[in-house]
């Protein structure tokens, strides 16, 4: 019953809702998809197109690979099409955007690096670049001359988001845990709200 219920809260991640909330498509409601829903998910997954976009000579194995997802979900789901749910298809779906104030800009771009930049310091980290990375790096303490040998460093990446700034307590108990660890922090502004 658990692998069940595991098995359909990764389907249900993979549909949104149409209308309304427009989140994600509830694991408890999977058995409301429909049999083009999930055509749908499969073509863009597998082949990378709309589901009538299909190749010919790949139909088979589309209907194939359609059958084995429904066998494997455990489920019989009808056919047609239930509208109220879409397929997430992040390389075919349009990206939303919006235009934010001039000082959301300037907050994001300025302010939030200077005090990422100036907590990170006052935790002992120093920034360094190779090539086109930008990192921090904090060596750990030195050990007690008791430990056997040296601990390797700890990497930590960010998440999508402001860079490094919201992680500055938890780099703080990282810290804290384990200070004779080298600390790298990478930091990716491809993935943090830089203009």
């Amino acid at each position: 019953a658990e692998v069940l219920a595991l098995k359909r809260a990764e389907v249900s991640g993979w549909f949104i809702e149409r209308h309304g909330a427009k989140g994600r498509w509830p694991a408890s409601r999977v058995g409301e998809l429909c049999r083009g829903n999930l055509e749908e998910w499969v073509a863009w997954a597998f082949f990378h197109c709309d589901t009538e976009d299909v190749p010919p000579a790949r139909k088979a194995e589309f209907q194939e690979i359609t059958d084995k997802v429904i066998k494997w979900l455990e489920i019989d789901l009808p056919p047609g099409y239930n509208n109220s749910a879409r397929a997430m298809r992040l390389t075919m779906d349009p990206i939303p955007s919006e235009h934010r104030p001039l000082l959301y800009y300037a907050v994001t771009a300025l302010a939030f690096p200077l005090i990422m930049d100036s907590n990170l310091i006052k935790l002992g980290f120093r920034r360094y670049r190779s090539g086109t990375l930008l990192y921090w790096y904090r060596r750990g303490e030195t050990p007690q001359p008791s430990s056997q040998e040296s601990q390797p460093p700890i990497v930590f990446c960010h998440g999508i988001g402001v860079n490094l700034l919201p992680y500055v307590p938890f780099l703080q108990e990282i810290i804290f845990q384990a200070p004779e660890r080298g600390l790298f922090l990478v930091s990716l502004p491809h993935i943090s709200m830089r203009i």
